[in-house]
């Protein structure tokens, strides 16, 4: 008898158990849960474009945050990068459809275009800076023949440059006395053509300084053909005809491999007559006639500057060839 009645108790004790086991799974599957959750006005951007996440319906949907935990709503995230989202809500299953290639190829696209908009930036912060260009011009234009050049310094704006060229001849005045005009013009005309690119419509000044005298030694500005005019001459003024000739032979003394002696003398009218004697080192036949022009002009375009603008006759010779040539009205000519 009491093991029948022991036998009931169990079994009933066993189905009790069975259905609170199943009743707490079943619980576990569906139970709801209050969450405190805060809204930051948090916003979601693709591709460097605001974007809204919506639902099924259209209606907005804010993201939240839940223990340090940003939430989204995973449909309009997923259609924002170009997903297809369905729900199965027998199976209570979403499924994301779509290639992501596309996507991909879209946001590294946008990664170079951010990029080179960065670059394009940089470049136009550059082109402003004259700080900036100072030290690119130091370091491609260090030296003037073997003069060494302590700085460049830039003043003024876009449109009106001055340029400050900064030279030590208590170390290089040799190597100073032996450049010629036309080596300081071409080598300021490379630096005002650098500078053109960057600011094309500029006026650009400018002067060469020592710094150990303080002392200016040339000056320069550009034509309406952006060409160097220099101005003050890097050889100063001469007045005495002994002095010019004694210039000349320092100034010229080694062109082309040629060794040259300068007589000088001035005629009543005032012109000029140049006798250019090639002592040693070579002959005039070895010389293009290109070179001879060059030579002739600057020889007598640095008499126009550090004498007077006057008109010239000369002979340039030597044992074999005798060159006559003549500057007038700024105009050279020889045969």
């Amino acid at each position: 008898m009491n093991n029948k009645r022991n036998r009931r108790i169990a079994m009933i004790v066993a189905v009790l158990m069975l259905t609170i086991a199943f009743s707490t799974t079943g619980f576990a599957a569906w139970m709801g849960k209050t969450i405190d959750v805060s809204y930051r006005n948090i916003s979601i951007w693709v591709n460097g474009e605001m974007k809204q996440a919506r639902d099924a319906n259209g209606v907005v949907v804010e993201p939240f945050i839940y223990n340090g935990t940003t939430y989204v709503p995973i449909r309009g995230i997923s259609q924002m990068l170009g997903y297809d989202v369905s729900f199965d809500q027998t199976n209570y299953r979403i499924d994301i459809k779509g290639d992501a290639t596309d996507s991909a190829l879209q946001y590294q696209l946008y990664l170079k275009d951010a990029r080179i908009a960065e670059l394009e930036a940089q470049l136009a912060n550059k082109s402003g800076d004259l700080s900036v260009i100072e030290k690119d011009l130091l370091k491609e234009f260090g030296s003037i023949g073997k003069v060494y050049v302590e700085d460049i310094t830039l003043k003024g704006d876009k449109d009106d440059i001055e340029v400050g060229i900064f030279v030590d001849l208590y170390y290089d005045q040799d190597d100073w006395d032996d450049l010629r005009d036309r080596d300081i013009e071409n080598y300021l005309q490379d630096i005002v053509d650098e500078l053109l690119k960057e600011f094309k419509d500029a006026d650009i000044t400018g002067y060469i300084e020592d710094e150990d005298s303080k002392k200016e030694l040339v000056e320069f500005s550009i034509d309406k053909n952006d060409d160097v005019v220099l101005g003050k001459s890097s050889s100063g003024s001469i007045s005495k005809i002994s002095d010019l000739q004694a210039d000349l032979n320092k100034e010229f003394n080694r062109v082309y491999g040629l060794y040259l002696d300068f007589i000088v003398d001035e005629e009543k009218n005032g012109d000029l007559w140049i006798d250019i004697y090639v002592e040693r080192g070579g002959e005039i036949a070895d010389l293009k006639d290109s070179e001879i022009t060059d030579l002739l002009e600057d020889v007598c375009f640095h008499i126009e500057d550090v004498w007077d603008e006057v008109d010239m006759d000369g002979v340039f010779w030597d044992e074999k060839t005798e060159i006559d040539f003549e500057l007038y009205r700024g105009k050279l000519t020889w045969k």
